[in-house]
């Protein structure tokens, strides 16, 4: 269902590349209207800085002793900082992820930026936080409806405005109801 035209504003060669990956995601995470996929498209683009990176650009401190993330050890921040295509962030989500994938993201947390993985955990995390059911409720004639989605990713208004234009962009391309 995705199509590099339905990335806005996306680095087209790395939407070429991961293509196989975001469809393989969004079929496995039942992501199969165009609000879903529309949805899904808004928030990976704005958490990979318009499909351009898989890594946060920070360094991670900022999460060091984080307990809500389970960041518990020394330098947990650095080592499960923001990686994927939602950004999948701290101890207990990459421990999580581990276990739903088969996967030992919790010692090589790296993984999660390799394409096959950031979009499997991409698929795994928007499931297990049940964002089909609140992309539903998302409708491009209401911009602010894509909000709750944007808050479970991300925990507050970062990139509202972005998340917002992408979801409206990707819903007309997509031809959202």
């Amino acid at each position: 269902m995705a199509a590099p035209a339905a990335l806005p504003g996306a680095d087209q060669a790395n939407v070429t590349t991961w293509l196989p990956d975001i469809n393989s995601a969004m079929q496995s995470a039942g992501i199969d209207t165009p609000q879903r996929a529309a949805a899904f498209l808004a928030q990976v683009g704005q958490e990979t800085a318009g499909f351009a990176t898989l890594t946060e650009y920070s360094d991670g401190s900022d999460y060091n002793g984080r307990a809500d993330l389970g960041n518990t050890q020394p330098g947990d921040g650095p080592r499960y900082k923001g990686r994927g295509g939602l950004q999948l962030t701290g101890r207990h989500n990459y421990e999580r992820a581990s276990q739903a994938l088969g996967v030992d993201f919790v010692n090589h947390p790296e993984l999660v930026a390799d394409p096959k993985y950031a979009f499997a955990t991409a698929a795994w995390y928007w499931n297990t936080h049940n964002l089909n059911a609140a992309a539903d409720n998302a409708h491009p004639q209401d911009p602010a409806s894509i909000d709750p989605v944007s808050r479970i990713i991300n925990g507050g208004s970062n990139g509202r405005d972005v998340r917002r234009e992408h979801f409206i962009q990707a819903c007309q391309i997509l031809k959202c109801p």
